[in-house]
């Protein structure tokens, strides 16, 4: 990142990330080995440690950023997924199932409507995720907070020869691969 002078010759970097490559290997390493022996049930709770190992290491101006989510805010809304998105896909399954017994060009036809209707909603999804990380992120303090609604992202993500440029700021800035 850039930096930025505070005299003749003092330069203090903006941004800086200060983990160690071999502890977050280690934890994620630990993290992987305790998914599979609690058949993924652990995924949440990884995922909060993970990101708040690098939101901590990560600093701006000298001040690191916080992270306030927790593992059951995650299972939470994996479960409201599974219950609002299981039934959708089952019966999609059984509908696919049954068209291609009588014809396969609807059974296509099927697959192309679904796959559009994914493709359509899969903005709104990232857009809700994003949304969740960036409310449970502070920096000295200040707690952030995304404005908009989640139909205007998915209509900037499905015009990308018109990019929304604080989109893309947003993206670069927030910390970690999560």
């Amino acid at each position: 990142m850039g930096e930025r002078r505070l005299g003749r010759a003092t330069a203090v970097p903006v941004g800086l990330y200060c983990g160690q490559a071999g502890e977050l290997f280690g934890k994620l390493l630990l993290f992987n080995f305790l998914k599979i022996l609690t058949l993924g049930v652990f995924r949440f709770w990884a995922i909060t440690r993970v990101r708040r190992y690098i939101w901590s290491r990560s600093e701006l101006l000298g001040d690191a950023f916080e992270y306030h989510g927790t593992a059951l805010e995650l299972f939470k809304g994996f479960l409201v997924a599974l219950v609002v998105l299981g039934p959708l896909l089952l019966a999609y399954q059984v509908a696919a199932t049954a068209l291609l017994a009588h014809s396969e060009w609807a059974a296509i036809a099927l697959n192309f409507l679904f796959f559009a209707v994914v493709f359509a909603l899969w903005p709104i999804g990232v857009y809700r995720a994003l949304k969740y990380k960036v409310s449970r992120t502070s920096w000295r303090g200040v707690r952030f907070h995304l404005d908009g609604g989640a139909r205007g992202y998915a209509g900037r993500t499905a015009h990308p020869e018109k990019p929304d440029i604080r989109a893309r700021l947003l993206a670069a800035i927030l910390p970690g691969p999560y």
